[in-house]
């Protein structure tokens, strides 16, 4: 009987170190910028292999799916794979830099010098419009594993409304006690939060064996 009693407690008690492990924390914006930034600059430090895969998708049906494959020597080489599927129409566009220099290739043909565009930045100034969505944020963090290692999930909830229209967007970084990246999601939502629309997750390998970036014409 005595041994019976000792093993639910030891039951008890490790169903409540799980729950206590997994326990979600809520977190102000401010925590949840500086976890995100310094696991960030932890992680370009680091000769990595990012794999991200982007399926989007139209009343529950997927439409298109992106695979990009990033690889990383700092601090100045990078190779990006990246493969659009529509239907079965399948391009795959290969880009090497090194310094300033950059060469792209699309499916297996002949390199080319490449630039790659710079980014719009649009500022808008000004008294907010009563017709602009109104935006609820929500910031947390949790313990977890993910193959074997602890890590840390920033969460960041956000939700729109507009109208009759609403849209959601979570975003989760997923970094282990050393400050890298191990995993990043992003979810993005219409008019429901199961109705997504668009789901990118991106897997990080860091020291990957063999990685060799050099330019294809010299």
């Amino acid at each position: 009987m005595k041994s019976r009693v000792f093993i639910g407690i030891l039951l008890i008690s490790a169903i409540f170190d799980l729950n206590s492990f997994s326990q979600i924390k809520t977190i102000n914006e401010a925590e949840y910028a500086a976890g995100v930034k310094d696991a960030i600059i932890e992680t370009k430090k680091r000769e990595r292999r990012v794999t991200t895969t982007t399926d989007s998708f139209n009343e529950g049906k997927r439409t298109g799916t992106e695979l990009l494959i990033e690889e990383f020597q700092p601090p100045n080489k990078q190779r990006s794979f990246l493969t659009e599927r529509t239907g079965k129409k399948s391009t795959t566009y290969e880009i090497i830099e090194v310094d300033d220099a950059a060469y792209r290739r699309v499916n297996s043909g002949m390199w080319a010098k490449f630039r790659r565009p710079q980014a719009e930045f649009t500022q808008l100034w000004g008294i907010p419009s009563p017709n602009d969505p109104k935006e609820v944020i929500k910031y947390s963090s949790n313990n977890a594993t993910l193959n074997g290692q602890s890590v840390r999930i920033l969460t960041r909830v956000s939700n729109k409304t507009y109208g009759f229209l609403m849209g959601a967007q979570t975003n989760e970084t997923w970094v282990t006690n050393d400050g890298l990246i191990l995993k990043t999601v992003e979810i993005i939502s219409e008019n429901a939060p199961e109705n997504i629309a668009e789901k990118t997750i991106a897997i990080y390998e860091y020291n990957p064996k063999g990685l060799k970036i050099e330019m294809p014409i010299k």
